[in-house]
């Protein structure tokens, strides 16, 4: 995921010729807006896309938290 965080940002690929292209074609899947990472959709808003940190920290309050009783 770092590697097409810099791609977006800065435009830098890796040396090796296949991963650079595997993140050119990913990155037509992502955009960044204010340092944030998004992934695009025609039909819905952009997803953001979170870390493993705060990927568990967002379970965590669905399950736990103000939506738990829902």
């Amino acid at each position: 995921m770092t590697e097409l965080v810099n791609y977006l940002k800065e435009g830098t690929l890796p040396a090796d010729e296949n991963e650079a292209r595997k993140i050119r074609l990913k990155a037509r899947q992502y955009e960044l807006m204010e340092g944030i990472l998004y992934n695009r959709s025609f039909l819905t808003p952009g997803l953001r896309c979170v870390g493993p940190l705060q990927a568990e920290y967002v379970i965590k309050e669905i399950h736990e938290g103000s939506c738990s009783m829902h």
